[in-house]
């Protein structure tokens, strides 16, 4: 959860780069990146940096703002 709040905060303070697919990919993969230090993403980078995508809620809103 604090991976997604940490990120869904940046997305509503920075509405444009929130906006723009690769920056979220790239925000989402640093965000991410001190809660899994164990793991190992080898082969696995597209997934580890479209987590964003599964967790709709974050952008569902953005309209609303």
């Amino acid at each position: 959860m604090a991976v997604v709040d940490s990120f869904q905060q940046w997305v509503y303070e920075n509405l444009s780069a929130g906006t723009d697919p690769a920056a979220c990919n790239a925000k989402w993969a640093r965000t991410l990146g001190p809660f899994s230090a164990r793991s190992d993403w080898s082969g696995l980078e597209e997934i580890k940096e479209t987590g964003w995508h599964r967790k709709l809620h974050i952008h569902r809103y953005l309209s609303t703002m």
